[in-house]
């Protein structure tokens, strides 16, 4: 399968000397984890990326392709996990703006995904989703609802038409005296395609009116635009009106009342002024935390929002007052326009969280089934939300287990790369509080993991015994299931160097069968691993037994 715009993606991050040179230029396109040789232990370079197409038709339309830059990473002690989300933040950087250019020019609206470990490839791994947009071609036409000039203070209606119109946001943007000269976005996207501009004196002169269109799903960039000039001129009479007073359209909280303390709250502010004067914003606090007499909380700024974290003595009914004034009338004692709003604070607590630990009992092995269990408790008795996470031994890494659930468990197979212990945690909520991207409360816990160990090796019948003798070595490991033996023989029938005799098997014993060229001083190894792709002849601690064995 072939793409232009996939190639463009490939090219990009091939180009780019800090992206290539971290996985030394090996970028490629469908090259998909079956046919990549999954097992990056076995490969001179630890680390690739894959360039493949996710939804080309962008759930049915062809401007909104979603790609999949897929990097693996086996680089580091870690397994890869530091180095494969270095990977991911150039590459993160790289394409924020888009890629391409021309005709293969993609812009990128979101870029997603998790470093994850990925039992596969034995390694580290994250599957970033770019949503691109490619322009679209559109027809745009602007026009006023007056023909130009007209007398500063006048309202213009401008309208966009555009075809295909379906799915369409507008953006409107002025650039002329009253902007300072510089483009000044009058709209925001939306679904509007008209814009009701309100001129006044400062206006007065020539203006460009500017009208942006996008379409599709992934939206990051403007698919067309379309300008008209517009000239506004001193009003009958002469010009030098009085400066009007500036006028609020609403202050609105950034969650509707009622809220529990601890909540995060943003209350904001919408006011215009008629000449484009800067407008200062007071905030004002009316409650049972003030005595019911009004306090400023944030006092005269620029900014039009505050943020407040209620505590218990608000508990009740509040009233949050906005003063705005554009220092051309009010002094800094009054005010030009005001508004006021009411919001109760209810008692509701954040929960708690006790604790966070396995159910099953100590000792922890590799490859053994747990469950994660927390422990947490609503003192309103509201549904308490559980998010798990796990992070390895020597990473600095927090993986989630899964999303937010109602269960207050969840099962995980403790792995390898879990040796010698892993950190748990549990994050909770009542979804009266914090958002889903943050927690109420946490808990952690460090778990001990341990891996196959042998605790001794047994021959029967006891050495010394004659040739033609059959024995038998007895295995004992500090666990019984899912773990693999291997036996080696060293001395006069094997030259004195190590034979393997039994190759990686679950059976705990081995049969020797002595013959007249064992005849001497002989050595039986036995090694135990939980998993044989994993063992490390530099790493033998607890894993390996030897003894002597004589044959006369």
């Amino acid at each position: 399968m072939s793409h232009p715009h996939l190639q463009a993606l490939a090219d990009a991050l091939s180009a780019d000397t800090g992206v290539s040179g971290m996985v030394d230029g090996r970028i490629y396109k469908f090259r998909a984890l079956e046919q990549s040789g999954p097992d990056l232990r076995n490969t001179e370079h630890k680390s690739l990326i894959s360039c493949e197409v996710k939804d080309w038709e962008g759930g049915r339309i062809s401007s909104d392709p979603v790609f999949i830059v897929d990097i693996r990473s086996k680089n580091g002690p870690d397994h890869g996990a530091e180095y494969c989300s270095e990977i991911v933040q150039a590459i993160k950087e790289l394409l924020q703006d888009g890629f391409g250019q021309g005709e293969t020019a993609v812009a990128v609206s979101k870029i997603s995904g998790e470093v994850k470990f990925d039992k596969a490839i034995v390694a580290y791994r994250c599957c970033l989703e770019v949503h691109g947009h490619i322009k679209a071609n559109y027809t745009l036409s602007l026009s006023p609802s007056a023909e130009s000039p007209q007398e500063a203070g006048s309202k213009v209606v401008w309208i966009a038409s555009a075809s295909p119109a379906e799915g369409l946001q507008y953006r409107f943007l002025v650039n002329g005296p009253g902007t300072g000269d510089a483009w000044r976005d009058m709209t925001g996207w939306s679904a509007k395609n008209s814009f009701s501009w309100q001129t006044s004196e400062q206006d007065i002169g020539d203006s460009t009116v500017k009208v942006q269109i996008r379409g599709g799903r992934n939206r990051a960039a403007a698919d067309a635009e379309a300008s008209a000039d517009f000239t506004l001129t001193v009003p009958s009479g002469g010009g030098g009106g009085s400066n009007q007073l500036p006028v609020i359209t609403g202050l609105y909280p950034s969650l509707a009342s009622p809220r529990g303390i601890g909540t995060a709250l943003e209350f904001i502010c919408v006011a215009s002024d008629p000449e484009n004067d800067p407008l200062l914003y007071r905030f004002i606090l009316t409650g049972p935390a003030t005595d019911g007499k009004p306090k400023v909380v944030r006092d005269w700024s620029g900014r039009n929002s505050w943020s407040w974290v209620p505590a218990l003595a608000d508990v009740g009914e509040n009233t949050v007052e906005v003063q705005v004034r554009d220092t051309k009338h009010a002094s800094a004692g009054g005010f030009d326009e005001h508004a006021t709003l009411s919001y109760t604070i209810s008692p509701n607590t954040v929960p708690a969280i006790s604790s966070v630990s396995l159910e099953e009992s100590s000792p922890y092995f590799v490859d053994q089934k747990v469950h994660l269990i927390a422990h947490a408790s609503d003192a309103e008795g509201d549904l308490v939300l559980h998010k798990f996470f796990v992070k390895r031994s020597g990473a600095n890494l927090w993986e989630a287990l899964t999303e937010w659930q109602p269960r207050n468990w969840t099962e995980y197979n403790l792995q390898v790369l879990d040796y010698d212990s892993i950190d748990i945690r549990c994050w909770v909520r009542d979804g009266k509080h914090s958002g889903v991207e943050s927690y109420d409360a946490q808990a952690t816990a460090t778990i001990s993991v341990s891996r196959a160990s042998l605790s001794s090796l047994v021959p029967t019948p006891e050495s010394p015994q004659l040739k033609e003798t059959t024995i038998t070595f007895l295995a004992t490991a500090n666990k019984t299931a899912n773990i693999y033996y291997r036996f080696w023989l060293k001395g006069p029938g094997t030259a004195n160097v190590w034979r393997d005799m039994s190759g990686w098997k679950q059976q705990n014993s081995w049969e020797w069968r002595t013959i007249y060229c064992d005849v001497g001083s002989n050595q039986v190894k036995c090694q135990v691993v939980d998993d044989p792709e994993n063992w490390d002849d530099g790493d033998t601690t607890g894993r390996e037994l030897t003894l002597d064995y004589t044959i006369t």
